[in-house]
């Protein structure tokens, strides 16, 4: 059975990657805005085409980020940036344990 579309809400808390972005962008740890696909790519450690767009897109959707000229900046009357920022630091102080197989992986 093929896996159920993420909603928006869902894609804040699954993914290696995605935690990534979010760390990048909520830490301070870019360099200053504005930032490319490339730089929002290299940071998080993601394809700098293909996966890091999806992502782009949906934190554009949700307001997190805005997009002019071919640079993204946070948009800082987001209410998502303090919670998401919050999030990834309570995230960051988890143990790196495996997770179980979903099912049906063998």
């Amino acid at each position: 059975m093929p896996r159920e579309a993420d909603l928006l809400p869902d894609w804040f808390v699954g993914g290696a990657g995605k935690r990534r972005l979010l760390r990048a962008l909520t830490t301070g740890h870019l360099i200053d805005p504005p930032w490319t696909q490339v730089t929002l790519a290299r940071a998080a450690n993601l394809h700098e085409k293909h996966t890091v767009h999806r992502h782009l897109e949906v934190l554009l959707l949700a307001g997190l980020l805005v997009l002019d000229d071919g640079v993204y900046r946070l948009d800082p009357t987001s209410p998502l940036m303090t919670p998401i920022a919050l999030l990834s630091r309570q995230l960051d102080t988890l143990p790196p344990y495996a997770l179980p197989l979903s099912r049906g992986a063998r």
